[in-house]
């Protein structure tokens, strides 16, 4: 399984590097894999920091690239708002800006360009750079459009006034995935660097009984709580689902569920492939209108 599991990684990984940045769907046909499994595969490629991902949404979905890719990422910049357009044309024409000499418009524009966009802080005044440019560039640059006659600033003096702290903030960002991307940090030491088996079990079960993944919330070895999809005659239903690895399951397995699902004004549905004990059983049935519980066989 492991050696499959590389192999798949490795074909994706080569994918991106001859097409430049990618959307899932592109990755899901090159590779035969169902759109499902290549976001699992592309999600555990972003989190090892082997893949990065675009702020910048093409349909709604965000591209997969390899580091060194950043520049390509201009192919898609028709994707972005008018005014986003404009302020990423003005930045890269002049490849810095000071923020308080701006439009109001383009100023707000500048810090939804996470992609192209970066922000440093120099003299006390705030910069836009663009991806790329460098820190003796920035230097030259803001010397000449002050034209202030004075003597140029060392390269050490830039490298202590960028704002490092707003940088870092944006590159952790960027190893983050969907609902991701904007939402999970990485746990440090813990990283689950491949697809497991069971995993990859909950995500063949939930697609054989036509459920969608929406939004991964937690994922370890043996545990996956996401936000999943099914249709029904009335329309679509989402559920707060717990998938759980483990021999035999208890009433406080299922208690902690219905209570993160009634957070989230959703109804719960468990995967287990062990058993249930009386406890859980009667509690199931107690609290069936609200919770769903299906065998992973």
């Amino acid at each position: 399984m492991q050696n499959s599991t590389q192999e798949v990684k490795g074909k994706i990984i080569e994918i991106i590097r001859r097409k430049g940045p990618s959307l899932p769907v592109e990755i899901a046909r090159e590779t035969g894999l169902s759109p499902l499994f290549a976001s699992a595969f592309l999600s555990e490629l972003v989190k090892s920091g082997t893949l990065k991902l675009s702020h910048l949404k093409v349909g709604g979905s965000p591209l997969y690239f390899l580091p060194g890719q950043e520049k390509q990422l201009e192919n898609f910049i028709n994707h972005l708002h008018e005014r986003e357009r404009e302020a990423l044309l003005l930045l890269k024409s002049k490849l810095v800006l000071k923020d308080k000499e701006l439009l109001p418009a383009i100023r707000v524009a500048l810090r939804n360009l996470k992609d192209f966009a970066f922000p440093i802080a120099y003299k006390q005044e705030l910069y836009w750079k663009y991806l790329g440019v460098s820190n003796e560039q920035v230097l030259e640059i803001i010397t000449k459009q002050e034209k202030t006659g004075e003597k140029s600033e060392s390269k050490k003096e830039v490298e202590r006034t960028v704002d490092k702290k707003a940088e870092k903030k944006e590159e952790g960002k960027e190893k983050r995935s969907e609902e991701k991307a904007e939402e999970k940090a990485k746990k440090a030491g813990k990283e689950i660097n491949q697809v497991g088996e069971f995993l990859q079990a909950v995500l063949s079960y939930l697609e054989k009984h036509d459920i969608r993944l929406v939004k991964e919330i937690e994922r370890k070895k043996k545990q996956f709580a996401a936000i999943v999809a099914t249709d029904s005659r009335v329309g679509e239903i989402r559920f707060y689902m717990l998938a759980k690895d483990k021999k035999r399951i208890s009433e406080n397995d299922l208690a902690l569920l219905l209570q993160k699902a009634q957070a989230e004004r959703m109804p719960a549905l468990f995967l287990h492939r062990g058993e249930l004990n009386k406890k859980a059983r009667s509690y199931a049935e107690k609290w069936q209108a609200l919770l769903r519980i299906m065998k992973i066989e």
